[in-house]
């Protein structure tokens, strides 16, 4: 598709090529108008160069696309990767995993190197609905992570989080999630089910 910076450029290079024709005709004609051959010759000249100039920004351009397209396609291959291998070491937990503790790590770590999230936490449930202790592991410190996931079982942010229908915040909306050192940031709450029980 030919944009009207690539027309502008091309009027553009016919414009000074034919303009560079002419300077040159007079320095060394002064006060003598060429011939029509020439002026014909000059005016397919400048017309070449005004074409050549259009479709050197024609390929240039389509050569950044093919760039752009050719890095976008890196970065996805890059996180399909990353979700394989978080696969394979969940497949591999599954089958070696002493403990529940053991298993919920290993995901939060799989989610954490796909997603790039700074945080994350599992508040698990009983069968009666009751939160057991969180697990949570990120980019923060110890006491952070610890304040923060005995927060998540509070019974304010229980009561909050089990009527909220969005299940996303972002950063300076009112969210019981959002507190403390979490302001800042986003937040998105995936709930795990296993038919019609809540597994946390």
């Amino acid at each position: 598709m030919i944009t009207w910076k690539m027309m502008l450029s091309g009027v553009a290079g016919f414009g000074l090529t034919l303009a560079i024709i002419w300077l040159g005709w007079n320095s060394q004609n002064p006060g003598i108008l060429p011939s029509i051959i020439f002026r014909t010759v000059a005016f397919l000249a400048a017309l070449g160069v005004g074409i050549i100039v259009a479709a050197a920004l024609v390929y240039f351009r389509q050569q950044r696309h093919v760039a752009d397209d050719l890095a976008s396609t890196e970065k996805k291959l890059a996180t399909l990767q990353r979700e394989l291998n978080g696969i394979l070491q969940i497949n591999h937990t599954l089958m070696n995993a002493p403990d529940e503790k053991q298993l919920v790590e290993a995901a939060l770590n799989m989610i954490s190197e796909v997603s790039g999230a700074e945080a994350l936490s599992f508040v698990a449930m009983d069968e009666w609905g009751i939160p057991l202790p969180a697990y949570s592991q990120g980019k923060l410190s110890r006491p952070v992570m610890t304040a923060w996931a005995e927060h998540l079982t509070s019974p304010r942010v229980r009561q909050t989080c089990h009527q909220c229908q969005k299940l996303h915040a972002e950063a300076g909306e009112i969210c019981p999630v959002l507190e403390g050192p979490f302001t800042g940031m986003d937040v998105y709450c995936l709930p795990v089910r296993r038919g019609e029980r809540m597994l946390g």
